[in-house]
């Protein structure tokens, strides 16, 4: 947003400048009897030709500038500099998010930069913050980008603990590269390390195992090893189980999850063969025997009603205890969050070290800006108070000579602390005015009066308090009785 705020400030300054200094020249040029509409039409084209002409020269010299360093990082990967290719790239990005580029032209070239920069980084195996913010970005736009999608989530594999937001990553990349057996099998391989059996995580397993025997047999002992803990008994763990079985003489989890698939999947014509198999593994044992691995692997199957056992006790304990694994994996998945979320502020924050320093830099300047002002309108406000009074420096002529019979004056200000009277009256005699200050009683104060001249009749008054007006030396008065305290 800041870019595209100093893109378009930069093309209307250029317009305004460049593009008045053109209007100016047209027009000389041009008979002045040409009409105002036609100079304003001629004036509104050619400035939208500068802000047009300047957003195209700046969108073509920013990605030439970013292509040359592009270039340049390639050459300094390929001579091994690796530590100068990574620096050029920021450079390039840093390029590239300036305001030189219009968003229509970032927009464009976003993906083959990100493709660039995110290759650089998955060619090495370090693992930092800024590496991982490119190679997200870039598989997110383009997740059917098979061999950067493979090596990535080679490195996610081998980590302790996966992210969520890479999870959804990796569902997307497995949606868009549904056929390609490879990245299927390394999705597999990354939800089997996180205990995943979703509908997103069955169906890549299904992809897998479906691909080619041997990578199904490659990984049926895992995927058994997974519904043997969630204790799954459908047509689909009946397959894993057998698959894994086959690579073992005996297994005694197998057998019992068999068992109990046998009892609990119901047959039909399709799956008819595949009961089959799984009875030729249980030949040979006794009923009772089958009957108690059923037991084993899920009591529910094989107890009966009158068995003695508090089914509703059973019921609430298993309750209770999933609940409470609820809470705990709740809590696990929250504060695994808070500290994801707690990693990628900081990462911003250290990240967009230009934007601290353009905030930093705005909230000085609109500090100084307030500033300034207050120091201005401070001075201003006690300048125009003491020029309204020394404003002239030749002396005023005296409206009349004192006259005790005369009945009004000017009142031109009134103030409840009679040193500030006192002073303006001062002020007003240095320009030879006769003014005075008296003391009125209000309703709930007193007030200092400050009064000029005494005059025979009310427009007297008035033309003198006008003469005083309009050279300044006062802002308004009116007129009143003429009442003088002794001197």
């Amino acid at each position: 947003m800041l870019q595209m705020v100093r893109h378009t400030a930069l093309r209307i300054w250029a317009a305004v400048f460049l593009g008045g200094g053109a209007c100016l020249l047209v027009v000389s040029v041009f008979p002045s009897g040409i009409g105002q509409t036609p100079t304003l039409m001629m004036a509104g084209v050619i400035w939208g030709t500068f802000f047009f002409g300047a957003g195209f020269l700046m969108n073509h010299l920013g990605l030439f500038l970013v292509n040359r360093l592009i270039s340049e990082a390639g050459a300094w990967e390929v001579a091994g500099g690796y530590e100068a290719a990574q620096k050029t790239y920021g450079r390039a990005a840093a390029l590239f998010d300036s305001f030189l580029i219009s968003p229509m032209g970032r927009r464009k070239k976003t993906v083959l930069l990100l493709s660039k920069i995110a290759r650089f980084y998955l060619a090495r195996a370090g693992e930092n913050r800024e590496s991982e913010i490119y190679v997200i970005s870039y598989l997110k736009r383009v997740p059917q980008d098979r061999e950067a999608a493979e090596i990535w989530l080679q490195q996610m594999i081998g980590r302790k603990e996966v992210k969520e937001e890479y999870h959804s990553l990796a569902g997307a990349i497995g949606e868009a590269q549904a056929d390609h057996l490879d990245v299927q099998k390394l999705l597999a391989r990354l939800y089997l390390s996180a205990h995943r059996s979703d509908f997103q995580a069955l169906q890549t397993y299904r992809r897998v195992m479906a691909g080619a025997d041997k990578n199904g047999d490659a990984m049926a002992g895992d995927l058994a090893r997974l519904f043997l803990d969630q204790r799954r008994m459908d047509e689909w763990a009946l397959q894993v189980y057998l698959k894994a079985l086959n690579g073992q003489k005996e297994n005694q989890g197998l057998l019992q999850g068999i068992a109990a698939c046998v009892r609990r999947v119901h047959q039909t014509g399709e799956n008819q063969l595949l009961l089959q198999s799984a009875r030729r593994h249980l030949q040979g044992m006794d009923e009772k025997v089958i009957e108690q691995m059923c037991e084993e692997f899920d009591p529910w199957m094989t107890r009966p009603p009158d068995a003695g056992v508090d089914r509703r006790g059973l019921f609430l304990r298993r309750s209770i205890k999933q609940f409470i694994g609820f809470i705990i994996n709740s809590v696990k998945q929250s504060i695994r969050r808070g500290r994801d979320h707690t990693r990628q502020f900081m990462g911003l924050i250290q990240r967009f070290v230009q934007v601290k320093k353009v905030f930093k830099w705005v909230v000085s300047s609109v500090l100084i800006f307030v500033v300034i002002i207050f120091i201005v309108n401070t001075i201003n406000h006690l300048v125009k108070t003491r020029t309204r009074i020394t404003r002239i420096s030749e002396p005023v002529d005296r409206a009349v000579t004192r006259q005790a019979n005369d009945r009004f004056t000017i009142q031109v200000a009134a103030y409840q602390k009679s040193e500030y009277a006192k002073r303006v009256v001062r002020q007003l005699k240095k320009q030879n005015i006769d003014a005075f200050w008296t003391e009125a009683e209000g309703a709930k104060r007193i007030w200092y009066q400050v009064r000029i001249s005494h005059f025979p009749d009310k427009q007297s008054a008035r033309n003198y308090g006008e003469k005083l007006k309009s050279t300044g030396i006062i802002d308004d008065f009116y007129v009143s009785n003429y009442e003088r305290n002794p001197d």
